[in-house]
């Protein structure tokens, strides 16, 4: 008879109810079920210490970008309050996504199986997806905490990289304008000293669409006016496009990284984003954190009132003109 103290680490470890009249004890098997049972309890005492390691990782670093963030925040006109709401908002949302992440551990394996046959055809990508097919908890959990200290192997880059494709498809942080909150992805294969360029361009989001409201409600209006008329570029959607490339240019400049422009052509033609980028880093080159984010500020809000009501393509295609000289020339004062 099994005691009643073992019995009860068996029901946890197992997640089940399980009964005397469940588990068979025969000669043949006991020793392999004591063995699995072992195991399972091993892993799981492991799993719990991963996974409060890795919130520790991420609470540690977010303590260290604390400051940062809040005298961010008072460039854009927000208060330090806001900036201590902010930093416990994101942590909250990576606490709740490693737990997510655990509670819905076998969703990996099952997309893995759905995509496996679009994968390419490499040793690399083999035996990640070998990987991912057998992995446990305690071990995801352990890659996890070692790609945020940047500790490693180039072939666990691979594995990130295919778990990043399952979950996120390539999104490292993202500030969301319908909840105003800012989110990183922990799966990816990207260390602490990124995910803080992640939040310098985060930030500037968060900011700029803060100090200049009206922006937010313009590219509601374009986004909007594509859904109403699908296929078909309005004047509203190009405006909103032209707002886009400066907030997108202001934010790719703040983490210091040129921009893919052509990721970004469903909201903005690339040529034009690339015009904004272009002018926007050589006028920006000789300033400080906070005039950086004054210049972004003022930018933005000038372009929010160049909006015209009946205005037509020509008047648009004037604004966006002028309106990268004039960027230019601001350069030259």
């Amino acid at each position: 008879m099994i005691g009643k103290e073992f019995r009860t680490k068996i029901e946890e470890a197992t997640d089940s109810e399980t009964t005397e009249e469940s588990i068979d004890f025969d000669d043949e098997n006991i020793d392999d079920f004591f063995d699995k049972v072992g195991l399972e309890l091993n892993d799981n005492e492991k799993t719990r210490e991963l996974a409060k390691e890795l919130e520790g990782v991420f609470s540690d670093w977010l303590s260290s970008q604390a400051e940062k963030v809040k005298e961010r925040i008072k460039n854009f006109g927000l208060s330090e309050q806001d900036g201590e709401n902010l930093i416990k908002q994101i942590g909250n949302y990576l606490s709740e996504d490693i737990r997510a992440a655990m509670h819905g551990f076998d969703q990996f394996k099952t997309e893995l199986r759905k995509i496996q046959d679009k994968l390419k055809d490499s040793p690399e990508i083999e035996a990640s997806v070998e990987f991912v097919a057998n992995m446990t908890k305690s071990q995801l959990l352990d890659l996890l905490i070692r790609k945020l200290k940047g500790e490693i192997t180039e072939e666990e880059k691979y594995i990130l990289m295919l778990l990043d494709v399952i979950k996120h498809r390539g999104q490292g942080g993202s500030y969301n304008l319908a909840f105003d909150d800012i989110n990183f992805s922990l799966f990816n294969n990207k260390d602490l000293k990124v995910y803080s360029k992640y939040l310098s361009h985060e930030l500037t989001h968060y900011g700029l669409n803060h100090a200049v409201e009206e922006a937010v409600q313009m590219r509601a209006r374009g986004a909007l006016d594509l859904k109403s008329n699908p296929g078909q570029t309005s004047v509203p959607f190009a405006f909103s496009g032209m707002l886009t490339a400066i907030d997108e240019s202001a934010a790719h400049l703040a983490e210091g990284r040129t921009p893919d422009y052509n990721s970004y052509a469903e909201k903005v033609h690339p040529r034009i984003f690339q015009q904004f980028f272009e002018a926007m880093k050589e006028a920006i080159k000789n300033l400080d954190e906070k005039q950086k984010d004054q210049f972004f500020i003022e930018i933005y809000r000038e372009a929010v009132g160049s909006w015209q009501e009946d205005m037509d393509w020509a008047g648009f295609s004037k604004i966006a003109v002028e309106f990268i000289q004039k960027i230019k020339n601001k350069n030259k004062k």
